[in-house]
């Protein structure tokens, strides 16, 4: 699903968003300089601003934790709308 994300006042960064739940999700940033620890501001489709810290870098994948976990109802409406969105070109 499309998302994007920001570190504090800075300049978004479109990226595809996979692997949700509750308390976290992954994104592919190709060009990312995330760090371990860096906190960022992610929307995911159109429900945000959500707060995470970053946890896990490999590659482009990148592996955010949600300073609060989702609410079932919401999560439930995002994964719906992942199910239905086929991008052309997923990485």
């Amino acid at each position: 699903m499309q998302g994007r994300y920001r570190v504090g006042t800075g300049v978004s960064r479109d990226v595809v968003v996979a692997d949700l739940s509750r308390n976290g999700c992954k994104f592919f940033d190709r060009y990312s300089n995330l760090a371990d620890g860096d906190r960022v501001s992610l929307r995911v489709g159109s429900i945000g601003p959500i707060e995470a810290n970053v946890i896990w870098r490999e590659g482009g994948y990148v592996g955010v934790r949600f300073c609060h976990p989702l609410h079932p109802a919401v999560l439930d409406h995002m994964v719906f709308k992942m199910d239905m969105w086929t991008p052309v070109d997923r990485p």
